[in-house]
Order: structure tokens, then C-alpha cells, then sequence
């Protein structure tokens, strides 16, 4: 069986088969021109609200104002693609860590046509990744630092020591 790839309603069925992922197209500015049904269920904003509104929408205020997403644009245009892991703003003001990967479309003539974007829910990853850290950091049977944190903490002290050109004494006690 052969796709019939000139079919307009395949890319409808593609984005429809795609839904734990957000497809989202954006045009050289970063406007919204396509918002899939995976976006919709990802982010909770409908479509029709989103379409034409620049993507910095569902940021949060402080990379708003931030270069961050301007960066992450142009990357796949020198690049050829960028993967981001950033913040998104759900239609509800909660926050979720997304995993995005951005990639510029191209007219034939090698004109920027615009940017698409696939992002997948990294919340639970990230929580997770947090987790081992905090874990390598404190001891969870008493709460004290262990050796990870001890042994970065000694290090700045030395540091800040041997900067201020200062004596430094350390006592353990085991």
C-alpha cells in the first residue's frame, strides 16, 4: 500500500495519530500558524485561540522577556535543527517542562518558509532527574549533605580561601 502523499487530509491524520506530542508551525516571526491536536491536549489551549499569536504565549513571563525563544528560533537556522528543553505555560497558568525540538521549512527556492516544533511532556523526567540529584546531594536518613555536596562545598571554600588569600581549617569528625 502506497501513501497518496498529495491527499490533504494525511497531514490531518498524521497530526491526529500524534496527540501525547504538540506539532506546532510558526512562520520566520514566530507567529502560530498551525496548532495540532496534541498541542491542544499538551498545553490546553485551543487552536483557534492560539493561531496567529506569537509562541511566546505559552511562555512563562520571565523568558518572555528573556532572548531565550528568539535564541532556540534561530539555532535551527544556523543549525539546522535546535532541541530545547524549556518551560511552557498551560492555558490553566499551571507550568510543565516540555522537550522540544525545532526545525526550520524551507521553500524551494531556500527561503524560510517557517519553524516547526514537536514537543512531548518532559515533566515527570525532570522531576525524576531532580530527584537522583537532590538524593546525591543529601542524605535522605538524616538530611545532612552528602559526600557529593560536602566535597563541592569544600572545593568553593578552598577557592574562595586561596582568592581572598586567607587561612582555611577544616575539621571532620566522623
Amino acid at each position: 500500500m502506497r501513501l497518496d502523499l498529495d491527499n490533504p487530509g494525511l497531514l490531518a491524520a498524521l497530526l491526529e495519530s500524534m496527540a501525547d506530542h504538540a506539532v506546532i508551525l510558526m512562520d520566520p516571526d514566530g507567529h502560530v500558524r498551525l496548532w495540532s491536536v496534541g498541542a491542544e491536549q499538551l498545553l490546553g489551549h485551543p487552536a483557534g485561540d492560539m493561531l496567529g499569536r506569537p509562541l511566546s504565549t505559552v511562555l512563562p513571563p520571565e523568558d518572555r522577556a528573556a532572548a531565550s525563544l528568539e535564541a532556540v528560533l534561530h539555532a535551527p537556522l544556523r543549525d539546522g535543527r535546535a532541541l530545547d528543553i524549556r518551560r511552557l505555560v498551560r492555558a490553566v497558568g499551571t507550568t510543565l517542562w516540555a522537550d522540544c525540538s525545532f526545525s526550520p521549512i524551507r521553500e524551494r527556492d531556500g527561503r524560510l518558509a517557517g519553524v516547526i516544533t514537536v514537543c512531548r511532556d518532559a515533566t515527570e523526567r525532570k522531576r525524576d532527574e531532580e530527584t537522583m540529584l537532590h538524593l546525591a546531594r543529601i542524605d535522605p536518613l538524616t538530611g545532612l549533605a552528602a559526600r557529593t555536596a560536602f566535597g563541592e562545598k569544600l572545593a568553593d571554600s578552598i577557592a574562595a580561601a586561596l582568592r581572598a588569600r586567607r587561612t582555611m581549617v577544616l575539621q571532620v569528625v566522623d
